[in-house]
């Protein structure tokens, strides 16, 4: 299975992200998920438009 970032368009290859206009052929089911920069940058921008609340408060 091929890991696809679903914002940026990298391919993992191995442990490395690889811009499929490198080259990288995709010959095999995709699935989506972030790299490590694009996962800070669309969770970052979450987290600020949602910030958690220092404690939270348990649901009775």
């Amino acid at each position: 299975m091929v890991i696809q970032c679903c914002r940026c368009g990298r391919v993992r290859q191995d442990d490395e992200w690889i811009d499929p206009a490198d080259g990288v052929e995709i010959d095999q089911p995709v699935s989506h998920g972030y790299c490590a920069p694009c996962a800070d940058a669309a969770f970052g921008e979450f987290l600020e438009s949602f910030p958690l609340e220092a404690e939270a408060t348990p649901v009775h």
